[in-house]
């Protein structure tokens, strides 16, 4: 799988500072970046004007079917609907 051509992105577990990083690298490299956490915490906020779409909360219907990776916190229960 090459990365850097991916173009949707979904991350579940957003606001964490290692989940957020890899984030701010996909919208860096252009890709369309999703995500979902908990709470809107300072770091969603600013990823937020940085054209990330964010859903608090997690539902099956955050994740898009045409995402192409899907990346979860180690936080993420495997019961997340998301994962």
């Amino acid at each position: 799988m090459n990365f850097i051509e991916l173009k949707k992105v979904h991350f579940v577990g957003l606001g964490g500072i290692g989940v957020s990083a890899v984030a701010r690298l996909f919208l860096f490299r252009g890709a369309s970046v999703s995500g979902s956490d908990v709470n809107e915490s300072e770091i969603i906020k600013a990823l937020k004007k940085e054209g990330v779409l964010f859903f608090l909360g997690h539902k099956k219907e955050n994740l898009a079917k045409d995402v192409e990776l899907l990346i979860y916190s180690p936080a993420v229960s495997k019961n997340n609907p998301e994962r």
